[in-house]
């Protein structure tokens, strides 16, 4: 009985604590992305990547890879395409001669183009 009273004691107890440990939690982690989504916006409140890996204008565009200033890129199975604000667009609005800004992965491979409506650098 003694050891039943003990266990229950013990489940109890941490009952109560979890509860409140995963709220705080929740909230930490709800403020710390937070914090990231607008350390990605830009001033003028454009979603726009920290940095590009490279900028150009796209020389030529197939499925497995992408000529940009005549240097050949390896493009990601996972490749995404954004406007200039950062929202997700279809393939076929980068065409030969639209400038755009780039994100290489770890792999060496473009994962992120971007259409880029500044001057390149």
């Amino acid at each position: 009985m003694l050891k039943w009273i003990k266990d229950k004691t013990v489940l109890t107890a941490s009952h109560k604590f979890f509860p409140r440990r995963l709220g705080l939690t929740l909230a930490a982690l709800l403020f710390v992305l937070t914090l990231v989504g607008s350390a990605a916006m830009a001033a003028d409140g454009r979603r726009v990547p920290l940095s590009y890996d490279g900028f150009g204008v796209i020389d030529q565009i197939e499925p497995e890879r992408l000529i940009i200033n005549d240097s050949i890129k390896r493009l990601s199975p996972r490749v995404t395409f954004h406007d200039e604000q950062g929202r997700y667009v279809a393939r076929t609005l980068f065409t030969a001669g639209t400038q755009v800004g780039y994100q290489i992965n770890k792999e060496g491979e473009v994962f992120r183009v971007y259409l880029f409506d500044g001057q390149l650098p």
